[in-house]
């Protein structure tokens, strides 16, 4: 749970700074996020970059580690229309659900969806 919560303020502070956040689920060994980068933040992989050196640097100290905490890559998604939009959105919330850990999205206490979309999830 702590390292959850670094990384949720983490996406936080970059939804706030870099990227409009959609939605995001953390799960206990990787995350999805749903965003659109703002007009005037760094390129993607600087904006990722940014997040996972400090939620990595943060998650070691948590978990008393030293390394690498995330892959190198990410695995990442252009989104073309809003059919794929609202695809990947249900795909994301999805996951604990999926994963037999709770029995709605909003049950997992690591998975967010902005007030503009909650129609949508």
């Amino acid at each position: 749970p702590e390292v959850a919560k670094v990384v949720a303020d983490s996406l936080a502070y970059c939804g706030e700074n870099f990227f409009h956040l959609w939605a995001y689920c953390i799960m206990s060994n990787h995350v999805h996020a749903l965003f659109t980068l703002r007009e005037g933040s760094p390129p993607l992989y600087d904006a990722i970059g940014r997040h996972k050196s400090f939620t990595g640097n943060e998650a070691n100290k948590l978990l008393g580690r030293k390394g690498d905490f995330w892959q190198h890559e990410s695995y990442d998604h252009m989104i073309r229309d809003e059919q794929s939009f609202v695809r990947i959105l249900k795909y994301i919330l999805e996951n604990p659900v999926k994963a037999g850990l709770v029995q709605q999205w909003q049950d997992w206490p690591w998975a967010f969806c902005s007030e503009e979309l909650l129609p949508e999830c």
